[in-house]
């Protein structure tokens, strides 16, 4: 991954940079256990900062983050997505409605835009029960409730590495209702 723009900058009241806030919060949000068709199963994320390696293959790609600081809505580009391609996320530092975020904020939002760079779409879309996609699900997450990765979320990217496809949780909630995933 790789950072720019306002990056750099430290979040008011804050002794850490937007650049810091981000990476620790995809890799502690996606992080964990869950229980998948009885099976326990741990996730664990690295983030691998390309502005800090210094050197890397010429071919590799690393997604990135546009820090921008201004009021607007956080947002990742996705067109097609494809397991091997790399997206943009656009943060800013404001809230569309006003506001700066805080730390929790920038975490919270990077590991939702993350979950977009690893296949999944919103589930705030949808007229979703908690059974399928739980209030604090990293996927369903706004605003007002601190989210965590759910097996919901690990089942999702999954799906996408696997079937090398943005899965979406209209399809999902098909699936769910099949028993395929419990």
């Amino acid at each position: 991954m790789e950072t720019y723009g306002d990056d750099e900058k430290a979040l008011p009241s804050e002794k850490t940079t937007y650049r810091e806030q981000i990476i620790r919060g995809i890799e502690n949000k996606w992080t964990g256990k869950v229980k998948i068709k009885g099976y326990r199963v741990k996730v664990k994320m690295n983030v691998i900062d390309g502005g800090e390696l210094g050197y890397y293959r010429k071919d590799q790609k690393f997604n990135t983050v546009n820090v921008i600081d201004k009021d607007g809505t956080s947002a990742t580009t996705v067109g097609e997505w494809k397991r091997n391609k790399s997206y943009n996320v656009k943060l800013y530092t404001g809230f569309k409605s006003g506001g700066k975020r805080t730390a929790s904020d920038v975490r919270n939002t990077a590991a939702h835009e993350f979950g977009h760079v690893f296949g999944v779409e919103d589930a705030y879309k949808y007229e979703i029960s908690d059974k399928i996609s739980p209030k604090k699900d990293l996927m369903r997450w706004n605003a007002g409730v601190t989210p965590q990765m759910t097996k919901y979320d690990v089942i999702m990217v999954l799906r996408a590495f696997t079937y090398n496809k943005y899965q979406r949780w209209s399809r999902y909630d098909k699936m769910v209702k099949k028993k395929e995933y419990e």
